[in-house]
């Protein structure tokens, strides 16, 4: 249809076209517009995006630039995946990572730790052990917390500003690494770990400039509140975490994450970006712990806000032990997909697969309630399409 009556195209024109008149002026102009074009053309590829390369740091730049994600069908881009693979791959005979609990800039390893198994390999090889704090270790963070012994809270905006996005290079430098915790750690597949580190290095750039605008405005003053907790998901290890002590330390607080238990090596991880950027250590301590300390945790009197992404009980139950603190909270639900019998059903059918089972069917917005119109679920032709797109999906190691 648009070729037939677009007035650029040339068959809206060629049914009763004759020679020189206006149309046949207006494409001959046309013609020879786009033939002189030829010599801006060049025979080059534009994907050239190398992960195999060094970083490039991105310096401070509003408004901000986003990070790309990882263009895979490029051939450098997959010997890379692979070179992933074979540096987190690890035997039976290896030894696993020792983390250590951090207390402000000291580190301690404790008895009692948590064990990573390595999703990809069926559970048989243990990639890491993470230390957990008791409940007198964790009272002794939120002292160095509250204390704030480095002083983040006396920093500048522009400080801050250029410390979160020498935070966004040096997440850039590690993405390799914290895709392959991320498999191994929680199962999450290559593709999907990659767009969670653009979107963690966006947010370390988001928040400062975002800053900045409110810090313009005349009538408005702004002053840290504190300490922040930060408890966030398994289902995200990178991205969550990481907006939510980025949008904490922007506002100079300081911070304390305490990630989901089986994804916390991969905040391990990320915060050494942080640490390394010139965050002191006593500002952002990275912590998991047993049950009873995390009560003491999200009961403190020290914390002045909590940021939660998880279950809707846990929100509540944070909520009812602890009115007094404001809690930002995501929380579940159930997400629909609405098809009505005039919709593309092709074209739904390929976004229900991927909203439901995509992300292992934990995305925030994962569908999981399809709504059909009679007249589309009656459709054996939809219903075959749907059943193949499902069933067709490649379920294993990542």
């Amino acid at each position: 249809m648009d070729e037939n009556t677009a007035p650029d195209n040339f068959l809206t024109h060629s049914f009763n076209l004759k020679p020189d008149t206006e149309t046949w002026d207006f494409l001959e102009k046309q013609f020879e517009d786009a033939y002189r074009m030829k010599d801006t053309i060049t025979h080059f590829p534009t994907r050239t995006q190398n992960r195999l390369e060094v970083y490039v740091p991105v310096p401070p730049t509003e408004p901000m630039q986003n990070e790309p994600d990882t263009d895979f069908d490029l051939p450098q881009n997959q010997e890379w995946v692979r070179n992933i693979f074979a540096r987190w791959k690890k035997s039976p005979a290896d030894a696993p990572e020792i983390i250590s609990l951090q207390i402000g800039t000291e580190t301690v390893v404790c008895e009692k730790r948590h064990k990573y198994m390595d999703r990809c390999q069926d559970d048989e090889v243990c990639v890491c052990e993470m230390s957990q704090a008791d409940s007198e270790q964790v009272r002794q963070i939120i002292d160095i917390a509250e204390k704030d012994p480095a002083g983040w809270r006396g920093t500048t905006l522009e400080e801050r500003y250029k410390i979160m996005y020498e935070a966004a290079n040096r997440l850039g430098e590690m993405r390799g690494d914290l895709i392959g915790c991320m498999c191994a750690v929680t199962g999450k597949t290559v593709v999907e770990g990659d767009v969670e580190v653009s979107e963690g290095i966006d947010y370390a750039r988001f928040y400062t400039n975002s800053m900045k605008t409110f810090a313009g405005l005349t009538d408005v003053e702004i002053a840290p509140k504190g300490t922040i907790l930060v408890i966030s998901p398994w289902n995200f290890p990178c991205a969550i975490p990481i907006g939510g002590i980025v949008a904490g330390l922007a506002g100079g607080n300081t911070v304390i994450l305490k990630p989901a238990t089986v994804a916390a090596p991969v905040a391990w991880m990320f915060a050494k970006a942080f640490w390394d950027a010139g965050v002191p250590k006593e500002a952002l301590q990275v912590i998991i712990t047993d049950r009873e300390a995390l009560k003491v945790l999200t009961t403190a009197p020290a914390i002045k806000h909590i940021i939660l992404t998880g279950g809707t009980d846990t929100a509540q139950n944070i909520a009812r032990s602890n009115p007094a603190t404001p809690l930002s909270a995501e929380t579940g639900g159930k997400n629909a997909i609405i098809l009505t019998a005039s919709g593309d059903r092709d074209h739904a059918i390929m976004n229900i697969v991927t909203s439901a089972f995509g992300n292992a069917g934990q995305k925030c917005s994962a569908c999981s309630l399809l709504l059909v119109e009679r007249s589309v679920y009656e459709d054996k032709n939809f219903q075959d399409k749907l059943k193949d797109a499902a069933t067709s999906l490649k379920v294993g190691s990542v």
